[in-house]
């Protein structure tokens, strides 16, 4: 298995999203007209494919590059100045001419004090870290959208496998119609509306036959530009995992790549605002030369040192915006826990009422619609029911089943919204929902 490597403290939180068991599982197999020809594929497969061959990851390499060339401008040290300066030159009386001239040539620098160099290099170290956690971020949000669309995929593989139950049921009911018509017991009519239904029954599988290779081309084009293939998502829309509390859950959003990417943001700043501080301690500026007499041919060696003044109270300008910044970063950071609180609590109270509804659907409300169906077409093959009875019968078994589906896709989207707001698989929570 080839992955893009994040930094092995950081690949855990990538292996624990591939590893989401709730969708990798085997599913019962689909109508054959359908899916025959479709290459079957894993969660896990679908998600290694994005992170290997999504071209979005690849603009942090060049990121890094960036900044490891920052950090060689940043580990310099002051530059080093050779300098000349002739005096008593083109003036007048015993100045005139070159005879008087004295020429001086010097070496001079600085010698940074407070820390400046470490203070520079901990800047470029905080701004890594961003890019890291950006890097997961992106990863993260990557690897959801990913899931979200295999979810589209298996929705869809149910759809079709309900429209073609909804079509032999049409057949059914248009071949029930024709022998009761041919012994007289009903009106021609009636053949002719199963006809019709029948014909839609039709409609409906053919649209969404193409839906299921919209959203095969739709998961494909998270790797790959070129619609090659059609894939067959061979998991289950019918297995949602177990979930923690609430409360548990919010602590893990903690690991929220959104969230440190806050934290690093905050030590980015106080690594600014160190940087600034460096600057209330002056520099001292050297310099070294030589300086020749012309008149007398006399050499001698001078230096020279200097400090700016008052740097502190000159400092304090950049050293009030640089706390400012961090202070906004902390404020942005509370901001995003409470916008994300709000969002975990949504998902999860909707993520349990889809259960819900998946569970009485699948365990009462279904096979009793089935049941219902079975008797009311005895009951119409004998005459005691109408045309109407028996195909309000059939349509309310449909329409249960297509909610199923519904309620199942809501139930796995919303856990892939709790696993992008806490960064782990669902899988991992041991207790029931």
């Amino acid at each position: 298995m080839s992955l893009i490597v994040y930094g092995e403290r950081r690949l855990a939180l990538f292996a624990s999203i591939l590893v989401s068991f709730w969708l990798v599982v085997a599913s019962p197999a689909y109508g054959q007209s359908i899916t025959e020809s479709k290459e079957p594929l894993t969660l896990q497969q679908a998600l290694e494919l994005t992170l290997e061959q999504n071209p979005s990851l690849n603009v942090f390499q060049f990121r890094q590059k960036v900044l490891d060339g920052e950090r060689l401008t940043a580990a310099q040290k002051p530059a080093y100045q050779i300098g000349a300066e002739l005096e008593n030159v083109a003036g007048n009386g015993e100045f005139s001419g070159v005879d008087s001239a004295e020429l001086t040539v010097s070496l001079s620098s600085a010698i940074e004090l407070g820390g400046k160099v470490d203070a520079r290099l901990g800047v470029i170290k905080s701004k890594r870290t961003v890019v890291e956690t950006k890097k997961e971020l992106q990863a993260l949000e990557l690897l959801s959208e990913t899931t979200r669309r295999y979810v589209n995929l298996l929705a869809a593989q149910e759809r079709v496998k309900l429209a073609e139950e909804s079509l032999q049921l049409a057949k059914e009911t248009l071949r029930v119609a024709q022998r009761r018509a041919n012994l007289g017991a009903t009106m021609k009519a009636e053949v002719k509306r199963a006809k019709a239904s029948l014909a839609q029954a039709e409609l409906t599988l053919h649209k969404e036959a193409s839906n299921l290779k919209v959203y095969s081309a739709s998961l494909q084009s998270m790797w790959s530009e070129k619609i090659s293939k059609t894939y067959s998502a061979s998991g289950s829309l019918y297995r949602f995992g177990n979930a923690l509390s609430f409360e548990e859950l919010y602590q893990k959003v903690q690991n929220n790549p959104s969230i440190k990417q806050f934290s690093a943001l905050e030590r980015l700043k106080q690594s600014e605002v160190d940087l600034t501080s460096t600057s209330n301690q002056s520099n001292i500026n050297w310099s070294v030369g030589l300086t020749r007499s012309q008149a007398s041919g006399d050499m001698g060696f001078k230096a020279g040192f200097s400090m700016d003044l008052f740097s502190e109270s000159r400092n304090q300008g950049k050293l009030q915006s640089a706390l400012a910044a961090k202070n906004e970063v902390f404020v942005s950071k509370k901001t995003a826990l409470l916008r994300m609180h709000d969002q975990l609590f949504n998902a999860y109270q909707q993520r349990k009422q889809s259960v819900h509804v998946v569970e009485r659907l699948q365990q009462d409300i279904i096979p009793t619609l089935a049941l219902a169906l079975k008797e009311t077409q005895k009951a119409y093959q004998r005459g005691r029911y109408s045309y109407f009875e028996y195909v309000a019968a059939r349509q309310e078994l449909i329409s249960a089943k297509r909610k199923l589906i519904d309620a199942a896709s809501s139930a796995l989207m919303y856990g892939v919204a709790i696993e992008q707001l806490t960064a782990e698989p669902l899988t991992l929570f041991k207790k029931n929902s």
